[in-house]
Parts: structure tokens; C-alpha cells; sequence
């Protein structure tokens, strides 16, 4: 018949298919999102929406602005509700590496790199990757 579809409907648990631009990079960022307000909501209640809070976030690359006397709280609190080697039930699932304390200047997200201006920290390309791509 034309126009007819046959197709085989299957669920695979707990991964993001990789290369989709709406599973994988939105479905990522959602995640990461939620997964940064679950870790810091005993310090940054309703954090989107906290003047004090600030959230960079692309698929599971992700930076968390808090003022400078809440970082090293945010810090524990992530590194307490993840893992930093394997999944264990208490780390929802997540495996973070590394969780970084810096200045702002220190931040490089996504291949961007942030810098000082008239007006405060503006993130631009990495001068360096621009300069070495064909």
C-alpha cells in the first residue's frame, strides 16, 4: 500500500540516542538543568529564577554562576548527589568528573571563553580553535 510504514517500536533504557539534535542535545540540557536545581535547592531555592544564580547550560556541558560564598556549598552538594566514577544510588544516575570552583574569566564553556569588557564578561569562540580550523 503507499504511503504505508512498517516499523519495529523498541525502548532502550537509560541512554540518549547520540547525534540527535532534539534527543540528545535538548533532551540533555532539560536533564542537566533539572539535575543542577535538584543539587543546589536547599541553598538556591527556585535557582532559575534566583537574581544570585546565573546557569550556562548546552547538552551536559553545563557552568553554575552563584555568588562566590555559595560556591564551595554548590560544589559539595553536587559531588554529594553524584558519582565520580560509577553509578550508585545515591547519584542519580550521574557520573561528574569534576566540579570546578573559578572566576568568571576562568570559565570556558562549549568552546567559548570568557573575557573581561567596558560592560563585564562577555564569552566569545576560543581564539585558538579559530585559528587552527581550516
Amino acid at each position: 500500500m503507499r504511503g504505508k510504514r512498517d516499523y519495529i517500536p523498541f525502548t532502550v533504557d537509560g541512554t540518549t540516542f547520540s547525534g540527535d539534535p532534539t534527543t540528545t542535545t535538548l533532551g540533555n540540557t532539560l536533564r542537566s538543568i533539572f539535575y543542577i536545581g535538584y543539587y543546589v535547592r536547599t541553598i538556591l531555592p527556585n535557582f532559575l529564577e534566583n537574581p544570585n544564580c546565573k546557569l550556562l547550560v548546552a547538552g551536559d556541558d553545563v557552568v553554575l554562576i552563584v555568588d562566590r560564598r555559595l560556591a564551595t556549598a554548590a560544589r559539595n552538594l553536587i559531588l554529594d548527589h553524584s558519582s565520580q566514577d560509577l553509578v550508585t544510588d545515591s547519584s542519580l544516575g550521574q557520573i561528574i568528573q569534576t566540579v570546578e570552583i573559578g572566576e568568571l574569566v576562568d570559565i570556558s564553556f562549549c568552546s567559548k571563553w570568557a573575557h573581561r569588557t567596558d560592560s563585564g564578561i562577555s564569552l566569545t569562540r576560543d581564539v585558538s580553535k579559530v585559528l587552527n580550523q581550516k
